[in-house]
């Protein structure tokens, strides 16, 4: 398994907006979200140099799981930032530590992904 940017895999994007919409769905419809808006929100977060940005997990070059990290998750506390958010696994793919090789991914000290957030300033 192998855990990288979306930006590398775009085309992953519809599955990912299908997975997030299909299991938060209520939540999307109370704030008026429609599966496009998801898409658009997922597509925003294409990048490898500023948040908001996703990875997704591979195996076989199959994307599995996702997850981002967004600027923050609630209006009302802004002041935790960065924010980790959208960890989804493929239901087939569940119970394989998956959620969390992501969340480590993004937390490791050495993943390229904390280098370009200390450049940044985020870290």
């Amino acid at each position: 398994m192998e855990i990288t940017f979306l930006k590398k895999h775009t085309d992953s994007i519809p599955l990912i907006a299908t997975w997030y919409y299909r299991e938060w769905k209520a939540m999307y419809v109370a704030s008026g979200m429609s599966f496009e808006d998801v898409k658009r929100s997922i597509e925003d977060r294409a990048n490898t140099d500023r948040i908001p940005l996703a990875v997704v997990a591979l195996d076989g070059g199959r994307v599995i799981g996702t997850g981002c990290l967004k600027v923050h998750d609630m209006d009302t506390r802004t002041e935790l930032t960065p924010w980790l958010a959208g960890i989804y696994v493929e239901l087939k793919q569940r119970g394989k530590d998956i959620g969390s090789k992501i969340d480590g991914f993004v937390k490791s000290p050495t993943s390229a992904l904390c280098c370009i957030l200390r450049h940044c300033g985020v870290l």
